[in-house]
């Protein structure tokens, strides 16, 4: 049984031509006995993939693959991302939900053995530069700290007279917590630590 396949294609300018790729991407398909379902196309800026309408239906297609696509091809790699980080989320996805990826101008096929290191490869990469991240914003807090810095909620001003007050005049407590955006439990703690102390 041929492996089905779905083909994305893209151009940035109206004036451009999608016919070289889709034409290239058919070649390919029929001469590698590929069954190819659909040809993903459009004219848009490879600049934002999150604006790419035709490259978002196939990822949704692809998320629950009814049709059992074994594969993605493209006619050349900046066709389907145009930054490394790019690719590498793409290949992340693919690989992730067991579809191939195939650049037939840079002559990657992930069907293949050499192919599949790829697949590794790219995946390592976005794993080491998911660790670079979470080293460096803990290196940057740990210093932000060091500098006097502090994290986490601002802590509440508790105005115990003025509270006081206000149980004097008979307004309840979840009108008090609401008015000052107190938990009815900070509330409650507060003035249990105020009797405590003789406060009140």
């Amino acid at each position: 049984m041929c492996m089905r396949v779905y083909g994305y294609a893209r151009v940035s300018t109206k004036d451009q031509n999608l016919e070289i790729q889709i034409e290239a991407i058919q070649k390919y398909c029929k001469s590698h006995d590929l069954d190819l379902r659909e040809i993903f196309a459009e004219k848009v800026s490879g600049k934002d993939i999150e604006n790419r309408a035709r490259y978002k239906d196939m990822v949704e297609l692809l998320e629950i693959n009814p049709l059992e696509i074994g594969a993605v091809i493209v006619y050349k790699l900046d066709r389907l991302g145009r930054s490394i980080s790019d690719l590498i989320k793409i290949i992340t996805f693919l690989g992730k939900h067991n579809v191939q990826f195939i650049s037939i101008s840079d002559n990657i096929d992930t069907t293949t053995t050499n192919g599949r290191l790829l697949f590794h490869i790219m995946g390592s990469i976005a794993e080491f530069e998911r660790e670079l991240i979470q080293e460096r914003t803990q290196a940057g807090i740990l210093k932000a700290r060091q500098n006097g810095k502090k994290f986490g909620r601002k802590r509440k001003s508790f105005n115990l007279s003025e509270v006081n007050k206000m149980i004097a005049m008979g307004i309840p407590k979840t009108r008090i917590c609401e008015d000052m955006k107190f938990s009815k439990s900070f509330l409650n703690k507060k003035l249990h630590d105020a009797r405590a102390k003789g406060e009140i």
